[in-house]
């Protein structure tokens, strides 16, 4: 009998303990990179041609200075962009804070739709340098119920603790720039 009363009051602390933890941490928040690399394809990397009119200067500098602060190894450099990998990510926000280009923000895990691009160029000039660009067109934002999306200078930005995950405003965005939170983790 008394081993039984000892089972269900360490069921009874684990349950407290887990609870307050829960109730603690709150929503997980992982890291996510702001940029999808596609500028790298036509040999336009930030960090290689710094000069070059062709080249995103808002875009990933390939230089690393990300991973060397992530403790779980979570962040990559493949084919010049930084590729988070969330199930690794403890949400530290290190990498965010150590990013040149501000590139990386913290967004809700396995809820929220998130833009690839920080560019705030005007959709022409977008494209002249990066294929898959953000160019402005606001069709994201008209799609939206949840009022997630706004627009700072030319970009689209989703406001991670309202968006749902819907995915209307991926489907209408005819660059296909805003993508699942998550998708970080099929890199290139």
């Amino acid at each position: 009998m008394t081993l039984w009363v000892l089972g269900v009051i360490g069921l009874f602390i684990l349950f407290i303990l887990v609870g307050v933890r829960k109730k603690f941490r709150g929503p997980r928040r992982v890291a996510f990179v702001r940029c999808s690399g596609s500028c790298g394809d036509n040999g336009h990397l930030a960090a290689d041609k710094p000069d070059l009119d062709h080249s995103c200067k808002n875009g990933c500098l390939g230089l690393g200075s990300c991973t060397k602060v992530c403790i779980r190894k979570a962040i990559q450099i493949r084919n010049g962009v930084a590729v988070v990998d969330q199930n690794r990510c403890i949400g530290c926000g290190a990498c965010a804070k150590t990013c040149p280009q501000k590139l990386i923000k913290m967004v809700y895990f396995g809820k929220s739709m998130a833009v690839r691009c920080s560019s705030h160029k005007k959709g022409t000039e977008v494209r002249t340098v990066c294929p898959s660009g953000c160019i402005g067109c606001g069709l994201c934002v008209k799609q939206c119920e949840q009022g997630a999306i706004t627009f700072n200078d030319n970009l689209a930005e989703i406001d991670s603790s309202k968006c749902i995950g819907c995915g209307r405003c991926a489907d209408k965005c005819p660059v296909k720039v805003i993508v699942p939170a998550v998708a970080t983790l099929k890199g290139k």
